[in-house]
């Protein structure tokens, strides 16, 4: 099995960025009490224990899960899509992070699905 690794900040501390030092959010920023190093650590965790290969980590820093333009999960999904057949999962801590609106999140896992990519957390 191969996976790609998606994180996401809190859409709700955004407007907080801007007071934070760009270093500390890196590092310790937390998210749903999940740092995005956490969130990471977690997911590869968790491919280390069912023997995934982590082809990619992909983290929006920043972003709410409403708008449309996440960057790096619009680039984990083109990444699926040029890949075809060769990216079996994409590995979420929750799957808030993909898109908290069941509508948005069901129209994403339709474009990974249409690449053969599940989605879980």
């Amino acid at each position: 099995m191969r996976a790609l690794i998606y994180t996401r900040l809190n859409g709700a501390e955004v407007n907080d960025i801007k007071k934070i030092d760009s270093e500390f959010i890196r590092d310790n920023y937390r998210n749903n009490g999940l740092r995005i190093v956490e969130q990471n650590g977690i997911c590869n965790d968790y491919c280390f224990k069912n023997n995934i290969e982590v082809l990619g980590v992909y983290s929006d820093k920043c972003t709410s899960a409403l708008d449309p333009k996440q960057k790096r999960l619009q680039d984990a999904l083109a990444y699926c899509q040029s890949h075809e057949g060769g990216v079996d999962l994409v590995i979420v801590t929750s799957i808030d992070r993909i898109s908290p609106s069941s509508k948005s999140y069901i129209e994403l896992m339709n474009s990974f699905w249409d690449c053969g990519v599940d989605i879980i957390s």
